[in-house]
């Protein structure tokens, strides 16, 4: 699957493409159902502008997609989520 960097992600990397470079940065993206390649393409877009990824990481999270029923679940199923996704450790 292939979902591209929000846009107002990508438009503040670019925008600050001259902050990035020489600069570690792991890379986390949010996910509902499926994950796609978020972090693989952030990462890449924030490698050409000199920075060094460390890794990336999919965090799966409740939806922000608020006009999809497919995409609901019920307030107890997005507080596992969140309480699930507390538990990663992440580096």
């Amino acid at each position: 699957m292939y979902y591209p960097v929000p846009k107002i992600v990508r438009d503040f990397v670019v925008a600050n493409r001259k902050l990035w470079r020489g600069k570690k940065v792991f890379v986390i993206a949010t996910m509902g159902l499926f994950s796609g390649d978020g972090s693989g393409m952030l990462g890449r877009l924030l490698k050409s502008y000199g920075a060094e990824v460390t890794g990336g990481l999919h965090l799966k999270m409740p939806d922000s997609i608020a006009d999809e029923k497919a995409l609901k679940r019920p307030l107890d199923k997005n507080k596992e989520l969140v309480r699930q996704a507390g538990q990663n450790n992440v580096p």
